[in-house]
Parts: C-alpha cells; structure tokens; sequence
C-alpha cells in the first residue's frame, strides 16, 4: 500500500514540476525542439543532450557526458527530496492553507534559482517555479482564482512562486494577495548579459529591437507595462550592428527599472537583493532573508550556493549609451540595496 501510495505522489510531482519546454522556448522567440518523447528517449540513451560535432576530443566527450550525468543526478535526487517533502509536510500539518506568499523574482540569470533552491531546502517552505503547470501557464502566473486555490491547500507555512514573466506587476500581486511578500534580486548587467546570450541566443537582441521600435504586440508580457519614455530611450541606444550582449544588457536595464517605475522600492514589504553580496557572504544574508519571511534557518540550506559565476567571463565591448543607461540604474540599485542593509525591511 505504501508503495502506491508513494508512486501515485511521485507521478504527480513528477507531472506538476515537469518543466514545458516547448513554452519557454516560444516565449523567447527560439525554435520548437523535437518531439517531446523522441527528445526524452534520446536524453535516456546518451545521459544527455547530443555531445558538440566538435569535440573530437575523447577526453572532452567523456567529461561532457559526465557534467550531463552530474546535472541528471541533481534533477533526480531534487525530486525525490521534493516528494519526500511533500509527504513530511502532509504529515505535520494541522491544517491546509499557508500563512504567508512570497513572490521570488527579477531579471532572468540574476540568480533566481539559486535563490528559490535555497528557500526550498526550508521544511517550512513549499516552491512552485516558473516551469509548475498548478500554478503556471506559459511561464506567466495563473488567474489569482487559481493560484489562491494552491495557497489555501498548501500544507507549508510559506509558500514561494517564482514570477520571472511578472516582473513587471509585481505591485499588483502584494495588492492582490494577502499577509504576501516579495524578493527582488539583480545582478552585474555584465554577467547578467553574458548568461543569457548564452542560453537564448539573439531573442535578447529581438526584444530589444521590437523595444526600440514600440512594437508592444510583438513583445507578449514585455509590452503589458511598456512606457513611451523607455521607447524612447531604446530608440537612442539600441544598435542593429551591436552585439548580442548589447541588447541583452538593455533588457537587463528595462526589467530592473520596474523595481524603481512600479514604486515597490519604498514598499516594506519587498526586499531588494544583490547577487554578488549574496553568494559572498550567503550566511549573514540568508539568515536575514529567512527571519525576513519568518521562517527557520540552517547553515545545511548553503550547500548549493557559490560565487564562481561573478566575473567568470569577458563581456564585449558595447555602446556608451547602453553602458550609461545600465552603470546610472545598477548605482541606483546599489545605492537602495546599501540603504536597506543598513534598515532591513520588516517582515
């Protein structure tokens, strides 16, 4: 029986947290990949995606297979530690329903997931992320019908979503929800632009020209909050021959001036993080964030958190303006981010 009753709940993890790939991929203007059973098929075959032609190299082939099985070994040993979770915290519950929401978010490869794998090493905390079809339709929050439906059957103290595609209304969702909190993190636009040219390619480079040119049906959720002096800005840096990480760098700029435009920074009830001080001292500030949403902390929680990605690789040179627009916001982040470690926000 309790065999059954262990697959049944894995099955369902399993499906729930199931990342949708073909949607992440159609949000950021990329090719839709094979068919999704041919693409698990082969992942099972070669533990991992097809090795570049040119790595030759029997040596260079044989450490790509083993990062791939290293990262299939996390994803795995993830789940199982998501299920067991999920039946502790069934099991302590005296009753259904969280006490508090937290809306984790900020410019994609700004630390993010880092940030929610570490919330949810807590017991007291349950994690739905961007990839969660219970609580995500095209990486985009569900109706709050929905998503208040999954907070009042949660059996955690704390529940934590991971809105990226929501960056922009995040002053709607502490409105629409109630006893709810937010954190904020942001990161060196360089290291920022450098991940992600190399996960999505030009896409950066194509909001950004459809920025510039004021094309809002174009852009999905990007054009919900799109105003005309930011048009207008873009207009004046955006360069067609510039590189990839240019406009990169541009996004990182119009996602973290909504921490400023939509007012949450003088709201207590959202803390501002930086990257770089949060991988260099994670115990002092992860203690703070976890008081912050009052919940327990523990040392084990760290395992996960390093600082080998600041600086690791050489950003392009790009145009002064677009380097203005991102040095003149990332001094105003900082500037805020000192501000509150000096008065930590209320929890």
């Amino acid at each position: 029986m309790c065999k059954i009753v262990a697959t049944g709940i894995t099955a369902h993890l399993g499906r729930n947290v199931r990342c949708n790939r073909e949607a992440f991929r159609k949000v950021h203007g990329l090719a839709v990949a094979e068919e999704p059973s041919t693409r698990r098929r082969r992942f099972i075959m070669r533990i991992g995606p097809r090795p570049d032609a040119s790595l030759q190299n029997r040596s260079c082939l044989m450490a790509q297979r083993k990062s791939n099985l290293k990262r299939l070994w996390r994803y795995t040993r993830r789940n199982m530690q998501r299920g067991q979770k999920y039946m502790a915290q069934r099991r302590r519950a005296t009753k259904l329903g969280a006490d508090s929401t937290v809306f984790v978010t900020g410019c994609g490869r700004s630390g993010t997931t880092m940030l929610v794998d570490t919330l949810d090493c807590s017991p007291e905390i349950w994690l739905y992320n961007e990839f969660h079809r219970a609580a995500f339709d095209r990486l985009r929050l569900k109706s709050p019908e929905g998503v208040k439906r999954l907070i009042r059957r949660c059996a955690a103290p704390t529940v934590v979503f991971k809105p990226l595609s929501d960056v922009h209304r995040v002053d709607e969702l502490l409105s629409t929800y109630e006893n709810s909190r937010a954190l904020w993190i942001y990161r060196r636009y360089q290291d920022t632009a450098n991940s992600a040219v190399r996960l999505w390619g030009e896409s950066q480079k194509s909001m950004a020209r459809n920025i510039a040119a004021g094309n809002r049906a174009e852009l999905g959720w990007l054009g919900e909050r799109l105003s005309d002096e930011v048009v207008a800005q873009f207009r004046e840096a955006y360069r067609e021959e510039g590189p990839p990480e240019e406009g990169a760098a541009l996004i990182w700029y119009y996602l973290n001036q909504f921490f400023f435009t939509t007012g949450i920074d003088q709201d207590p009830r959202v803390m501002l993080l930086q990257y770089e001080d949060l991988v260099q001292r994670p115990r002092e500030n992860f203690a703070e964030i976890f008081g912050f949403l009052g919940c327990h902390f523990d040392e084990s929680f760290l395992s996960d958190v390093h600082k080998s990605s600041i600086g690791k690789n050489t950003f392009p040179e790009i145009s002064p303006r677009v380097h203005e627009l991102c040095t003149s916001l990332g001094k105003r982040l900082d500037a805020t981010y000192e501000a509150r470690r000096t008065t930590p926000a209320s929890g």
